[in-house]
Order: C-alpha cells, then structure tokens, then sequence
C-alpha cells in the first residue's frame, strides 16, 4: 500500500529543519507501523551502506524491484523464483538477505511465505536520501546549502 500522504511527506524531508526532520521520522514511523509491519530499521551511513551492497547484487536487485512494483498482497517465493528466473533455493538466499537488512518481510500464510517490501524502511531510506544529499530528488533541482564535515 502506497500512502500518497507519506510518500509527500519523504519528499520534504529536504526542505525540513532538524527538528522537523526528527518529527516527520517519528510520523513515517508511526504509520508505517500501522501497517503491520514489525520492527524499525533506523538509516544511518552504515545501515544505508548495508542495503546498497545487498541491492548490488543482480538477483536481489531483481527481487526487490519485483516486490515493489506488486501488490500490498506480497507473492510467495515459488512466484518470485519463476519470476526472476532463479532456483528456488537461490531466491531463497536472495530474500534472507533482503530480509536481513530490511527491505522485505516475509509473511507465513499457511504453508506458503508470503514476501513484501517493507514500506516502513522504503519511507526511512527516502527520508535519508533526501536529508542527506543537496540534490532535490523531488524537484530534479540542486539545492543550495553549505557543505558539512564528512566523518
């Protein structure tokens, strides 16, 4: 489920102060969670690094894209494998790791498992994205700031 109101609400992060920032963080975090979603993830330089090297990896890449442009339903993994033209047990291995770091939960619906990205880290990884870069991802604008020590 896509929520208009929190993807807008991301893409201000930009233009927020600090103190705004941490308010809005906390929002996203608060209707996240009411969509049942189980555990917070919070993105810092570390934790972002972590999931942009588990997205460098081609069949995970594919995975995660698949599981973003479907349904709030998810897909079971038998669908996933066939869809992206992997083993089972290999696509298997591929969600384990999305799941470690955050990007999709997985759901047990009988005897299937059922897979879905987790809007909740999706709204947190944009929300850093979009405070940590000068570059309006919303406006395709630069936007004029002064340079911070990088650690």
């Amino acid at each position: 489920m896509t929520d208009a109101s929190t993807v807008a609400a991301a893409h201000s992060i930009a233009a927020c102060s600090s103190k705004q920032h941490n308010n809005i963080e906390e929002w996203l975090f608060r209707r996240a969670s009411g969509l049942g979603q189980s555990r917070r993830i919070p993105v810092n330089d570390s934790v972002f690094a972590d999931l942009l090297k588990a997205l460098a990896q081609e069949t995970r890449l594919k995975i995660f894209k698949l599981l973003t442009q479907t349904s709030e339903e998810g897909l079971p993994a038998g669908v996933i494998a066939a869809s992206v033209d992997a083993l089972p047990t290999l696509t298997s291995f591929h969600l384990k790791e999305l799941m470690r770091v955050g990007l999709v939960t997985k759901q047990i619906s009988g005897r299937h498992s059922i897979y879905r990205t987790d809007l909740r880290t999706m709204a947190r990884i944009e929300a850093y994205v979009s405070s940590h870069f000068a570059y309006s991802i919303a406006s395709g604008s630069v936007v004029a700031s002064k340079p911070e020590k990088v650690e």
